[in-house]
Parts: C-alpha cells; structure tokens; sequence
C-alpha cells in the first residue's frame, strides 16, 4: 500500500533512481481536480485513447494536504514535449503545466512528472 505524501512547500522528495533509464515515470499532482488526460502539442500521453493505448485512465483528485500518484508508461516518449510548458494536465478546472525532473523532453533520464497548483 502507498501512502501520499504531504505537499509542504510544494516540493515533493523522492528517491526513484531505479527508474531512471527505463519507460516508467512517477506522476505526482496536487491538484484538486480529477486528470482526465496529458498532452503534448498533438500528442495525448495519458487518458482515453492515448498514444498506442498505453495510459487509458485518468489520476485522481487529491485529497487535500496530499499528493495523487500514478505511473506513467512513457515508451516512445523520448525526445518529445521539449518546450518547456508543453506538457500540460487537463482538468474540468481547467489546464496545468507540468514539468519532467531531468528537463523537458528527457524522458528516459526522468523519474517524475509533477503537476502543482500555481502558487496563490
């Protein structure tokens, strides 16, 4: 069983290096919406109808004080999404930039793609 982790200070500390270098990457949100899908310029990385199919599903709202967390199967991802911004979140309360640990278009060198509530 996983438990969330509290977003103090909006950074969220993990210790993923067994990921790096492969296909999976950790999606960690704090946003009080559900995520129906995550694009990139044309490309839908995650919902109904993915790319090759591969992440049809949705992440969760979180609960407040907490993370929502979910792996994200990026075979095929690399090289893409290399502007920054241009992963973005959609939500009903609307849309989220999010960022990759190891800078954008990384994908194989990264462990986590985070999406955060702009700061009040």
């Amino acid at each position: 069983m996983a438990f969330a982790e509290p977003a103090v200070n909006r950074t969220v500390k993990t210790r993923l290096d067994h990921l790096s270098g492969g296909d999976l990457v950790l999606v960690i949100s704090d946003l009080n919406s559900e995520i129906t899908s995550i694009t990139c310029q044309k490309w839908k990385m995650l919902g109904v109808n993915s790319w090759n199919h591969q992440n049809d599903f949705s992440i969760p709202a979180a609960n407040p004080g907490s993370v929502a967390l979910a792996i994200l199967n990026a075979h095929g991802f690399e090289g893409y999404c290399k502007e920054p911004g241009s992963l973005v979140a959609h939500t009903d309360e609307g849309d989220v930039p999010g960022a990759l640990d190891m800078g954008p278009g990384n994908w194989k060198d990264s462990t986590k793609l985070t999406f955060m509530k702009p700061k009040q």
